[in-house]
């Protein structure tokens, strides 16, 4: 697995955001335990959560635009579960978290401001069990409760007379896309570089201090960050830094700080590991990095042959014959995985089984139990996505419609439910609600042009007074949203 070039800059951005894994390095502060700052809210005064919440909402949008964000509900629903553990945990929550999966090799998570949490698939590579993705994802939900960003970004704004906009907008930017974002950030933080990282120091201490703490009160093992932060320690051996920036330890003291943390929790009895972990990471390697399915699919048996019950084989032989269209098989592989987790009504299971009655042709014998199961988990997107695709497969398309409009009344910020429901009206012989639908679906991921393409196209097919006032509606915001990122786009140059 590459690694990203050392450069200053990118050091830089990856300290800003608070994870330099996609660097290999960390800002390995050396920890005194008995005196870490208390640094709490002092940049609430300045920089707002509401001005947050807005520059965060810009980062998802260009997010989507600039990145292979994975649209996977399955992964999405997993990682905000892990994620809402640590929220739950976590003390100075002032918005929602938004967590997405980025398909990247690269062993990177970033926080930004807003309760935005990128995490890149090459960590799922990484991480050997859940209580070390969690520790990774504590330390960011940390970095975003403790408003380090934004802390940083009112310092930097009274040192450089700079606004909020510009210094976000070139954080954000280096997170996005590091080259583009060096230029942007050299602009922005100009001659006081070696001050910001120093600045940040003392971010990264907290975050670690806060986040092992908020792991455990969650209910995962500690030792997940000592590990993880120990495979830091060796990814990291050997890459040389520019001579300016070896300003802080070597990554064994943050190694050392974590474990002497853990060390000091009372101990339980046991940690639980959810197969869900297992799942996710077989899921990943199987449609999002590539690898040829057959050799996957023998490598899974390899292991299965050693250890029959282990959950990532048994699902990672799911999606491998799946892959290959071998459904017939699939079917007996995922009735074998059911048996030995009992994991019958689990999500992934659902998704799997989904597919493979949608392959086998089995669409309308599966519908009873996704109904069952929609009318119990009416806030799964997992759940509603394919009980809509079951309908369409089975030729009840405006029964999809239905399934998705009780959705999207309650929840309208998903690209999937709007791309399911362009389909479902489509099946439907409804061009114009189909294009109102694709419409929001391209607005959300931040493709404004064709979004208003499609809306205006929508208008020629529909006479209705309130159904033109809401389409032109729909104009209007995306043309504001794209003024904004515009504005906020334009203030980093």
């Amino acid at each position: 697995m590459r690694l990203l070039k050392q450069t200053a800059v990118l050091l830089l951005s990856s300290l800003l955001s608070g994870t330099a894994a996609s660097a290999g390095l960390y800002d390995y502060g050396s920890f005194d335990l008995r005196g870490l700052p208390e640094i709490g809210t002092a940049g609430e005064t300045a920089l707002s959560v509401g001005k947050e919440i807005r520059l965060g909402k810009f980062f998802s949008r260009q997010a989507r635009r600039m990145l292979p964000v994975t649209d996977d509900p399955v992964i999405d629903e997993y990682l905000a579960s892990v994620g809402q553990k640590l929220i739950a945990a976590s003390d100075g929550v002032r918005f929602p978290f938004h967590f997405f999966l980025v398909t990247d090799p690269e062993l990177n998570a970033a926080a930004f401001l807003g309760g935005s949490v990128k995490v890149n698939s090459g960590l799922f590579h990484y991480a050997e069990n859940e209580s070390e993705l969690a520790g990774v994802l504590a330390h960011e939900v940390s970095h975003i409760t403790r408003r380090h960003l934004a802390q940083f970004i009112e310092a930097s704004s009274r040192s450089n007379k700079l606004t909020f906009a510009g210094i976000a907008g070139a954080i954000a930017l280096s997170m996005l896309n590091p080259a583009l974002g060096a230029a942007a950030l050299t602009t922005a933080i100009g001659a006081g570089i070696q001050a910001q990282i120093t600045y940040t120091r003392e971010h990264e201490m907290d975050a670690d201090s806060v986040g092992i703490r908020t792991l455990y009160k969650a209910g995962f093992d500690p030792e997940g960050m000592v590990s993880f932060f120990a495979k830091l320690s060796g990814l990291t051996g050997g890459i040389s830094i520019p001579q300016g920036l070896l300003t802080h330890p070597v990554p064994e003291y943050r190694v050392a700080a974590a474990r002497s943390m853990a060390a000091g929790m009372p101990k339980r009895p046991s940690y639980f590991n959810s197969p869900d972990f297992y799942f996710a990471k077989a899921r990943i390697a199987v449609r999002y990095e590539r690898a040829d399915p057959e050799l996957l699919l023998a490598a899974y048996q390899k292991k299965l042959d050693r250890s029959p019950s282990d959950p990532e084989a048994l699902y990672g032989r799911v999606m491998a014959l799946m892959e290959l269209g071998r459904f017939h098989a699939a079917d007996e592989a995922l009735d074998i995985l059911v048996r030995k987790t009992g994991r019958k009504d689990n999500l992934f299971v659902i998704d799997a089984e989904t597919d493979i009655s949608i392959g086998l042709g089995n669409s309308k014998a599966m519908l009873p139990r996704l109904e069952q199961l929609a009318a119990s988990r009416p806030d799964s997107l997992t759940v509603v996505l394919n009980l809509a695709n079951l309908c369409i497969s089975a030729g009840q398309a405006k029964k999809a419609v239905s399934v998705l409009d009780a959705y999207e009344r309650k929840h309208d910020d998903s690209p999937l439910v709007y791309d399911m429901l362009a389909r479902a009206w489509t099946a439907a012989g409804n061009p114009g609600k189909s294009k109102i639908a694709k419409g929001r679906y391209y607005a959300l991921n931040d493709n404004f042009g064709e979004s208003n393409a499609l809306l205006n196209s929508a208008l020629t097919y529909t006479k209705s007074r309130l159904d033109r006032a809401y389409i032109e509606g729909l104009i209007i915001r995306n043309h504001e949203l794209e003024r904004e990122d515009q504005e906020l786009s334009e203030s980093v140059r």
